[in-house]
């Protein structure tokens, strides 16, 4: 094959694809710049929205979590006064133990 043959070939070639891509290229939908900017705004929007309510529930689950925090701390303050409760306690049963083994010995 000749350099003149192998050109006429290449160049046939070159017009079917170019007739084929033409033909299934057109066949795809085209958006316009409106569509586009219609789609990219909305889902914007959408994503506000979503956004606002991540917010709301974040600051619900902050005030939450600072009830708890101070219920945590009211029931710490709870726990070490029973745990003062319990110390007295056990010292005015010694005492009285001391008391009662003092006056049965005196009988």
């Amino acid at each position: 094959m000749d350099d003149h043959e192998f050109r006429k070939v290449l160049l046939l070639m070159l017009a079917i694809l170019s007739v084929h891509c033409k033909c299934t290229g057109s066949t795809e939908p085209r958006c316009s710049r409106f569509e586009i900017e219609e789609r990219l705004l909305e889902k914007l929007v959408r994503q506000e929205v979503a956004m606002e309510q991540m917010k709301d529930q974040t600051l619900v689950t902050s005030n939450r979590l600072e009830k708890c925090m101070h219920e945590v701390d009211r029931l710490t303050l709870d726990l070490n006064s029973a745990k003062d409760e319990v110390v007295e306690l056990k010292k005015d049963l010694a005492i009285f133990k001391t008391d009662i083994m003092n006056t049965i010995e005196i009988y």
